[in-house]
């Protein structure tokens, strides 16, 4: 059958050297490693689009339709993980999406601290209400095995008071 003829995927990517990371949200010279990393995780294959061009990442996020934390690490200033909180959805509900770390930095917990902070803004801009959405889709094998490392399966929502106040979003205020 072609399934006995499927060879299983060894990730060979060695480990990089142990250290200590930032998390904090992205600064717009970084968009560049955010889109070299998508593309090195994922290939072509993330639905969307605007993740490889590092000017949208960028503008999306001077704009405050996402808001992007990444992982950087300490010794080496390298973007090693990447949550966005994806605000422009339809009605005036906040995403958790865009999650990737780079396979040299796997197994350090990146995307539980990512995912926490992405959570910690979430609630802070939704003035406590303990909702949110962290959804997972079938068709992004990485996407839906990274919901469930960061204990994402079930669904949630942010409601915000209208889609425009979520835009209107100052970066630390």
């Amino acid at each position: 059958s072609e399934a006995k003829q499927l060879e299983a995927f060894v990730d060979a990517t060695p480990l990089a050297a142990p250290q200590r990371y930032a998390i904090r949200r992205m600064q717009a010279e970084e968009a560049v490693q955010v889109s070299q990393l998508m593309y090195r995780a994922y290939g072509s294959t993330y639905f969307n689009q605007d993740v490889y061009y590092p000017q949208r990442v960028a503008a999306l996020n001077a704009h405050n339709v996402n808001l992007s934390f990444v992982a950087v690490g300490e010794a080496d200033g390298v973007v090693a993980g990447h949550y966005a909180l994806e605000l422009e959805q339809d009605g005036p509900v906040a995403e958790g999406g865009q999650a990737v770390v780079d396979p040299a930095h796997r197994g350090r917990g990146l995307m539980t601290r990512l995912k926490e902070a992405t959570v910690a803004e979430a609630e802070r801009l939704a003035a406590g209400v303990p909702q949110s959405m962290f959804g997972c889709v079938a068709l992004q094998g990485s996407r839906l095995h990274v919901g469930k490392l960061a204990g994402g399966s079930d669904g949630y929502a942010w409601p915000f008071g209208d889609a425009t106040s979520t835009t209107e979003h100052e970066p630390g205020a």
